[in-house]
């Protein structure tokens, strides 16, 4: 029922939205998503002529140009029916079927061999999914040395929770923000390394000025003054770090 559910929600939002990157419309956010994504892809190294599995790609294609752009074959796969046919069709029209390949698929149970792939990268997917069964499916088809990276939200800040119980529309029924003991359940699955990297503390404040108060981008604290703080301050204060909105999760095989 779970998945059912997952599907027929974004579905729906694809239908609604039609467009092929969706949400974070702010240019305050737009910083935020763009430093998460840069750090993540940073740790997947040399991707020229690796194979690449974007795991719960959603209808993000721009992770997939740049992946490309860097020399990879990139495999995009999402459970949403929806989603698959508007990202087919924008590969299509960008002449990258050559190197994108779009699949309909379950990530709790994927369709590929053991060791498949040099590289995974996922953004706001494992939040969705048994962790447990995400777990055993990147291993098994990571190749030995290969990298997984993936943006995740935290759910420990009481604040940011009680904000979530107050728009219950923004997300699907059935996600779950990771807590602390999902991290100790991934460093325990045996990868042999894992670490994890916050953000977002102080820059919530930029976010709900910008999102939600819309203060003008002139008027509001700058997102690099902001993220410039939550760097020394998580520096400093490591126990901070699970009041964090994100973490970046990276695994080697």
């Amino acid at each position: 029922m779970r998945k059912i559910d997952e599907q027929i929600y974004f579905d729906k939002r694809v239908v609604r939205k039609r467009k092929a990157i969706i949400f974070y419309d702010a240019p305050f956010l737009q910083c935020l998503v763009r430093d998460l994504e840069n750090y993540a892809i940073s740790q997947l190294g040399d991707l020229k002529y690796k194979k690449l599995l974007l795991y719960g790609c959603g209808v993000n294609l721009k992770p997939a140009v740049e992946f490309i752009d860097r020399g990879a074959t990139v495999y995009m796969i999402d459970i949403s029916l929806q989603s698959i046919e508007l990202v087919l069709k924008r590969v299509k029209d960008l002449s990258m079927s050559d190197r994108v390949f779009p699949i309909v698929m379950d990530c709790e149970d994927l369709k590929f061999t053991e060791g498949e792939f040099d590289a995974i990268y996922g953004r706001a997917i494992l939040h969705h999914l048994s962790l447990e069964k995400a777990m055993r499916e990147i291993r098994r088809v990571l190749k030995e040395g290969g990298i997984g990276a993936f943006i995740e939200p935290l759910g420990m800040n009481p604040f940011i929770n009680l904000y979530r119980k107050l728009t219950p529309r923004r997300r699907s029924p059935h996600e779950k923000p990771l807590n602390s003991r999902n991290l100790k359940f991934v460093e325990n699955v045996g990868f042999s390394s894992f670490k994890h990297q916050e953000f977002t503390l102080f820059c919530n404040v930029g976010i709900f000025l910008s999102s939600f108060l819309k203060v003008p981008e002139r008027a509001a604290i700058s997102y690099k003054n902001l993220r410039r703080l939550d760097g020394f301050v998580l520096t400093q204060f490591p126990f901070l770090r699970k009041l964090c909105w994100n973490t970046v999760l990276v695994i080697t095989k």
